[in-house]
């Protein structure tokens, strides 16, 4: 038996009307291709040109957002 392993991104905003743990928005971001070779760096590349998630700076740390929250505050 093998298991592969793939990347998933999480979104970091906050969304009170989801039914995420602690009132935090439940969207994740993955990609069908293998973790290896690739990294969170080329995750994140992807998702953003292909589906709109973005990185950003939010009190004073870096947080990853679904398209959703990426427009508007957190």
């Amino acid at each position: 038996m093998t298991a592969d392993a793939y990347l998933v991104i999480r979104c970091e905003a906050t969304d009170e009307t989801s039914n995420g743990v602690d009132g935090d928005c439940v969207a994740e971001a993955s990609w069908p291709i293998r973790f290896e070779p690739h990294n969170h760096t080329e995750l994140r590349r992807l998702i953003k040109e292909q589906r709109g998630w973005d990185r950003q700076r939010r009190d004073g740390r870096l947080v990853d957002l679904c398209p959703e929250h990426a427009a508007g505050p957190a």
